[in-house]
C-alpha cells in the first residue's frame, strides 16, 4: 500500500490545551478509517508527531500531506517528504534483497546421510558390476 493523504486538522475542536493530543488521536482514527486496521497497528512516525506538537500543544497545524505504507499487519505513518519515510524504504529494500539472496543460494540441507551414501555407493558398485558383465557377455561372443 502506498497512499498519500492531505490531512486537515480543522475538525479537531477541543479545549486549547489538549488540541495536539486531540490531533493525534484524530490522526490515528483518520488512518483506521482509510485502512480499516486496528488501532494498535497503527504506527505514526516521530517526525509527523513532531510536526502537530512544534506549535505546541495548544496550536495545531491547518493541514498536512502524509503517506501510508504498510508493512505486515502493521501501517506506518510518515510525512510525504520525510527522512523516515526514506530510511523506511531503505529497509524494506534491503529485506527483499536479502529474500532474493536467500531464495537464489541453495541450502545445505540437500547434504545426504551417511546412511544415503553408502546406499548410493552400493548402487554405483552393482551398476559398474552389471557394465564389466556385460563387457565380458560382448568378448564372449566375439571369441
Amino acid at each position: 500500500m502506498n497512499n498519500e493523504y492531505m490531512v486537515s486538522l480543522n475538525e479537531v475542536r477541543k479545549p486549547r490545551g489538549r488540541i495536539a493530543n486531540k490531533s493525534v488521536t484524530f490522526l490515528k482514527k483518520f488512518v483506521q478509517k482509510h485502512t480499516r486496521k486496528e488501532p494498535e497497528n497503527i504506527k505514526v512516525s516521530n517526525e509527523v508527531n513532531e510536526y502537530i506538537w512544534s506549535r505546541s500543544k495548544q496550536k495545531k497545524p491547518k493541514k498536512f500531506t502524509i503517506q501510508l505504507k504498510e508493512d505486515g499487519e502493521n501501517v506506518h505513518v510518515f510525512l510525504k517528504e520525510g527522512t523516515q519515510l526514506q530510511e523506511f524504504e531503505n529497509k524494506r529494500k534491503a529485506q527483499k534483497a536479502e529474500k532474493k539472496k536467500e531464495e537464489i543460494t541453495p541450502e545445505k540441507k540437500d547434504e545426504k546421510s551417511p546412511e544415503q551414501v553408502e546406499a548410493g555407493k552400493k548402487l554405483e558398485e552393482k551398476k559398474r558390476m552389471e557394465e564389466q558383465a556385460q563387457k565380458e557377455a560382448i568378448k564372449r561372443g566375439i571369441e
